[in-house]
Parts: structure tokens; sequence; C-alpha cells
């Protein structure tokens, strides 16, 4: 019915929530039994899914008694009008807490593979945005209203209620500083994975799956437009729209966030290896100087360490890794004047110093 847009937030929300229930599902199955190596990452992402089941459930439920249709639906049905109302209101509190949640574990996943000190700068600070602003809008919606059950019984229309200026004001500030965030989140890992050993092929699947992330950016820079609806008389029937995009945005954000976690449950399936470490060196050796050229090394490796993650799961291979360094104190031997020498000088020239560090991580 052109009147009544409630059937249709049910359908989007339900399949939006069953997308990304099911990459949840998926990332889990692969962290806990094909790679054993749960991360803050995975529960940041468990807990946004969480969030987004209980603002689908207010979607779903608002659409039932009315969200969606127009006000004279509700001349007969009083409380319908406030069931609504109330559904309205605590999906936006769990809305603004989705996309926070699944923002930051995004976000740890770049930082666990991230060597760049520029782009640790911009994930850590698309981190802060993001948690600045979703609090912000999360307080704002908490106390819109005092007492809260004004929201509903009065459709904050009351003295008691903040202006809806104001609040579209919030909304606004929420709405373009989320958007620059899922951008930066899906556009920065173009830039990491660069340069990676990997051939054209693959930079470019892998890609296409960590830029995913944009699309929830992209339904954030649509959804703008809407945002004047909070000012509508008709209320429920104009913010219709919002509730769509919003639970696209959440579903879009959750299901980027789990694809680039799903390759060794790919690889499984065409009846490869499921251990993300197959294929790669057992063992890394590099100098354990403090000198300039150490630390170029170690970058280098830690470039072609992230590098394989991207391309199986992120910090999912780092098992028997042993790294060795060996220095001898000879007058043959040449240093570079840039490395530390690490040979105390009152030895003999022929005595050898050799160091050994073994680390490895089992796997459980």
């Amino acid at each position: 019915m052109a009147n009544d847009k409630s059937e249709a937030i049910i359908i989007v929300t339900s399949i939006f929530l069953a997308l990304s229930f099911l990459t949840v599902s998926l990332r889990c199955y692969v962290r806990l039994h094909l790679i054993r190596a749960f991360g803050a990452d995975d529960y940041m992402m468990v807990l946004a899914m969480a969030f987004n089941i209980a603002f689908a459930i207010c979607g779903i439920a608002g659409a039932s008694t009315g969200l969606g249709k127009k006000m004279n639906y509700f001349a007969d049905k009083p409380n319908d009008l406030k069931d609504s109302l109330r559904f309205w209101w605590v999906g936006q509190i769990f809305y603004a807490l989705t996309g926070t949640a699944g923002r930051t574990s995004i976000a740890i996943s770049l930082l666990r593979i991230t060597v760049v000190r520029v782009h640790l700068i911009i994930i850590y600070s698309t981190i802060a945005l993001s948690i600045a602003v979703g609090l912000l809008f999360f307080f704002a919606t908490l106390l819109e209203c005092r007492p809260i059950h004004y929201v509903w019984d009065y459709g904050m229309m009351s003295s008691h209620c903040v202006s809806k200026d104001f609040l579209l004001d919030i909304v606004y500030t929420h709405s373009v500083i989320a958007a620059l965030c899922d951008l930066t989140l899906g556009i920065l890992p173009l830039f990491m994975i660069w340069k990676l050993q990997m051939n054209r092929r693959a930079k470019f699947s892998l890609g296409v799956i960590l830029g995913l992330g944009c699309l929830a950016g992209a339904a954030v820079v649509i959804r703008l437009p809407y945002n004047e609806k909070f000012k509508d008389p008709d209320f429920l029937y104009a913010t219709a729209t919002l509730s769509i995009l919003a639970n696209i945005e959440a579903g879009l954000g959750i299901t980027a966030g789990c694809l680039s976690t799903l390759r060794p449950l790919v690889r499984m399936l065409r009846g490869g290896s499921s251990n993300p470490s197959q294929g790669r060196n057992a063992g890394s050796s590099i100098p354990l100087s403090r000198s300039r050229l150490a630390r170029k090394e170690r970058q280098k490796l830690s470039h072609h360490e992230s590098g394989t993650c991207w391309a199986d799961v992120p910090n999912d291979g780092y098992k028997n890794i042993t790294t060795s360094t060996t220095i001898l104190g000879s007058r043959a031997t040449k240093r570079d004047s840039s490395e530390e020498s690490l040979t105390p000088r009152y030895l003999p020239p022929t005595v050898t110093v050799q160091n050994t560090f073994e680390v490895s991580v089992a796997e459980h």
C-alpha cells in the first residue's frame, strides 16, 4: 500500500539481519574451529551482532504495531501509537551501539596488521571519532525527554523534551562522522595491501572484499536527505525510509567486516587445507639489533606477514616463529656504521657472542 511502509520495514530488516547473522556465525566457526584464535575484534563483532539483533527486533516489532503507517491509522489505536514510538526510540539506541561496535571491530582487525605509523594514527583517530559520535547519539537519544516516557506518551511534543532542531543537529553530526569513519575503514585497507607480495588478481579480490565497508558509508550518505523527516508531523510514516536505510547500513557494516575472515572456510569447501599457515615458512629470521637496519628488516617481515594474514585471516598464522641472531666478534667482521655493536669492547677479538631467541606459540 502507498500509505503503509511497515511491510517493507519488516522484509528489509529481516533480510539484512539474516545476512549479518550468517556471516558472523561463519566468522565464529572459522575463528573457533578452523583457526582456533578468537581475538578482541571477534568479540567486538559478536557484540555488534547482539546489538543489531536488538535493533532489528525493535524495527520489526515497531512495524508490527504501526511504524511506517500514516497517523490516521492510529485514530482508534492510541496504544499502538505509543508502542510504535517506544520501539522506534529503543531502536535508535541499539542503532548507535551497533554501528560503533562494528566499526571498532573492523578497526581492531586493521590495527593488528598495521605497521605504518600514518595508518596507525588514522585508525586510532577513526576509533576515537566513532566512539565519541556514537556516545553523543546514544546519550542524546537517551535524554531527549525527561521523564523519558514523554517520548511515546506525547511524541516528543512537550516542554520536557529537547527541540527537534537540536536532535536533528545531533543526527546530522552522527551521520556525517559515521559515514567518514565507514569510508575510511573501507578505503584504507586498499592502501595497506597495495605493496603486498600478491598477484594482481588476489589483490583485486581482496580489495573488493575489504572495500565493501564503503557500502555501509554509502548507506549513511544516502540517508542524509531523509534526516529532515525527524521534523515531519506524520513522524512514523515519514521516518520509515530512515529505519530501512539504518538496518541496511548496520547489516552491510557487519557483513563487510566478517567477509575477510572467511577465506579458510572457502579453502576448506574447495577441498584445501583450513590451516592458515600452510605454505608459509615455518620460521623467520631477522636481526634483533636495535639498529635502523634491523628495524627495517623487521618492518619488511611485518609487511610480508600481514599480507599473508589478509590473504587468509588477519593475525591467524603466527605459529612456530623462530627468530635467531648470531653476532661474531672478530677482527675480520666489518659492521655497518649505523648498527649498534652488541659485542662488549673489553672482549678479545676472538671471542664469539651468540644469542638465539626462539618463540613458539602452540596451537590449542
